[in-house]
Order: structure tokens, then C-alpha cells, then sequence
């Protein structure tokens, strides 16, 4: 039997990457479009949906897709980056319709989606290493001007990334992330325990060691709210981010404790077992972790810059990411909550976190396919 040939493929290179955001997001829409390819009807009306990753290369997320076919695709090139996305991936995508769902595609390859998730190599770009900033600052606007489809995650980061790349804002589709994508804190208790942490005992931040998390700050803003509990950070560096390297000698390792990068049952039942969770960014383009405390649960007090109160809107306490005494005055404020105040944070939160599904994502990407692609 033969394969009909492909009328849409899906750059999958970010399957051998590090999950951070970007990847998490591709891979959980994706995986919301392949239960929806399940359905009959949308696979009947698009066809075939190959996704495509460098032969080689070991694969850091193994997705267990049932409809959409993961094909690893044989390079000459010596790189299994770059290169082999800009000449590989677009000779076996010719003729079909291209996602590129983490901020990079094919120059060559008009007929794509390109999803840009922030401006923030144009805004803040300290936060990157200089390699990574003067390729992207170089070939996005490129991208962007010949990609059929452009999206992004939040209507901020649609109306900057229209600024910075001289596009019309209605060009981008905004397709957000989801925030169930975490299993069911399971053996809490255990978990917390083996880690010598006890239940609402501990703040919790989570990120990369970019300067953008502005670990530092918030580390400063836990001293001089006199360290009322340990602060908990999950998280490593990332590749094409600066790291900061300075956090981890600011304080002693009773106040401040540094896990790297930690999978997803422990990550839940920390969301699950912190008194708060502190999401301190100086600028987000959408900000998945306070939307996955705040569906477990847990109150979040959270920077007031660029997409966050778009996203997380009335649920948490704000600060101004900026100010370390700011961020102390409302680490104490929150403190002082009274249990019925802090009761109505967790359910604001919760409600606010449930708005944002996978499904409802993928759905959105579901309906810009059977414009591109069905026959």
C-alpha cells in the first residue's frame, strides 16, 4: 500500500531539544491535533500529517502520537540544527503545508505556519546568548514576511511582534498554550518528604536561569521579607539563553534551594504542596507555570509586566518585577492574607488556569489546517 503524499508536515526538531517552554507548547498542541486527527473527519479533510525530526539526533520528548506519523529525515549536512532545517526539511515538505510551531522555519518555504511566541530577542536581548540573538533578529523578519500564516500565543505578544517585524497585528493568529497538560499531583507527601520540604512550607518559582526569570531580584526580595520560608527553584539553563549565574551565591542554601530540571509528577506535586508560587519574569510572552499552580491550587503572586495580566487577569497578587522591595512588600502582604482571602485567590486562579485547554488550542489549529490544506 502507498502513502498519499503529504499535504501537511510539522518541523519537529524540537522533539531533540530540551523541553522549556517553546517545545512544550509544540508538543502538547500537537498532541491535542492528533486526538482530533482520531476523530475521522479532519484526517479524511487534511490527509496525511508527517512530522518530521533529524535523523540521528536523540529524541528528548517521545511523543506517543497515534495519527500524526514521525518520520526521521536523513541529512549530508554535518549539523543536525540549522542547516538541516533550512535545506533538509523543506525538500521533503515541497508542496505541503509547514508548521513550525517554536519560532523558526525554512527561508525557502512559503506555504507555513510560523508561531513566534515573543519579541523578546528584540526587547530584551541580554537575556540571549549573542549567537542565538543575531540569528534570530536576522531571520525572523525574513520568515515572517514570506510565511503564508503568522501566530503567536497572546494578543501582547501579537502586537509587538508585529512592531519589531513591520507586520500588520491581524497577520497573527493567536493560538495560546494550555495549562492541563501536567498529570494529578500523586504521593505528595512523598515527594516532599524525600526532597525535606513539608507542605505549604516553601515558596515556589520555576524557570530557566535566564536574566529574564530575574532569579537574582526575587532572591534579594526573600531577604528583605526576612526569608519567612525557604524559597524552592525548579529549573536549569537553556540553549540560546544567557544564564545567570550569580542567584545561587546570593543566598545560603536554608533559604534558597536550586533543583535543576525536575520532571513533571515532581513538578506537580510541588505546584501542589508550596504555600505560594512567585512568577517574577521582567517580560512573557505568555507564561505557562503560574497558569499549572494556579490549576493545582496554589495562590500565585506574579509580576505585572507585558503579557501577564492579559493571561493570568485578576487571579494573583502583582508586583513590579523591577522593584526587589516591591516584590517583599507583596511576598509580606500575601502573608498577612486572612484564610477566606487566600481561599478566593485559589479559586479565582483556578477558574482563570481552567480557561486555557489544549484542546481548545488545538482546535483553533485544527481550523486554519482545513483552510490551508483540505482538498
Amino acid at each position: 500500500m502507498t502513502h498519499l503524499p503529504n499535504r501537511c508536515a510539522v518541523n519537529a526538531r524540537f522533539l531533540t531539544q530540551a523541553q522549556s517552554g517553546v517545545q512544550r507548547y509544540a508538543f502538547n498542541l500537537l498532541s491535542a491535533l492528533d486526538q482530533k486527527l482520531g476523530q475521522g473527519a479532519l484526517a479524511e479533510a487534511i490527509g496525511p500529517v508527517t512530522a518530521y525530526y533529524p535523523a540521528g539526533a536523540r529524541l528528548q520528548i517521545r511523543p506517543d502520537w497515534r495519527h500524526i506519523r514521525l518520520m526521521p529525515l536523513s541529512s549530508p549536512w554535518p549539523f543536525a540544527g540549522h542547516l538541516w532545517e533550512q535545506i533538509t526539511l523543506p525538500r521533503a515538505c515541497k508542496g505541503a503545508y509547514l508548521l513550525n510551531l517554536t519560532g523558526s522555519g525554512p527561508l525557502s518555504h512559503a506555504e507555513q505556519l510560523l508561531v513566534i511566541h515573543d519579541a523578546n530577542v528584540w526587547k530584551l536581548p541580554e537575556a540571549f546568548s549573542r549567537r542565538y540573538r543575531t540569528f534570530h533578529k536576522t531571520v525572523r523578519p525574513c520568515l515572517a514576511r514570506r510565511a503564508r500564516d503568522l501566530g503567536t500565543v497572546s494578543q501582547f505578544s501579537a502586537s509587538e511582534l508585529a512592531e519589531v517585524l513591520a507586520q500588520p497585528e491581524l497577520r497573527f493568529r493567536v493560538i495560546p498554550n494550555g495549562s492541563d497538560h501536567l498529570p494529578p499531583p500523586e504521593n505528595t507527601a512523598r515527594v516532599l518528604q524525600e526532597m525535606g520540604l513539608v507542605k505549604n512550607g516553601f515558596f515556589l518559582a520555576v524557570g530557566n536561569l535566564s536574566p529574564n526569570k530575574n532569579l537574582a531580584r526575587l532572591i534579594a526580595a526573600m531577604a528583605e521579607a526576612g526569608h519567612p520560608v525557604p524559597l524552592v527553584v525548579a529549573g536549569a539553563s537553556a540553549a540560546g539563553l544567557a544564564t545567570d549565574t550569580g542567584p545561587k551565591g546570593l543566598c545560603p542554601p536554608e533559604h534558597v534551594r536550586f533543583l535543576g530540571r525536575i520532571d513533571d509528577a515532581t513538578l506537580a506535586a510541588l505546584y501542589a504542596g508550596a504555600r505560594a508560587f512567585i512568577w517574577p519574569p521582567l517580560r512573557e510572552g505568555f507564561g505557562i507555570p503560574p497558569l499549572e499552580a494556579m490549576r493545582f491550587g496554589t495562590p500565585v503572586l506574579s509580576s505585572n509586566t507585558t503579557a501577564m495580566p492579559e493571561v493570568l487577569e485578576h487571579a494573583p497578587l502583582y508586583f513590579n518585577p523591577e522593584d526587589s522591595g516591591a516584590i517583599a512588600q507583596t511576598i509580606t502582604r500575601f502573608l498577612r492574607l486572612s484564610a477566606k482571602a487566600r481561599d478566593a485567590m485559589v479559586m479565582e486562579g483556578h477558574n482563570r488556569a481552567c480557561r486555557f485547554t489544549w484542546e481548545a488550542s488545538g482546535a483553533a489549529l485544527a481550523d486554519l489546517l482545513v483552510k490551508r490544506v483540505a482538498a
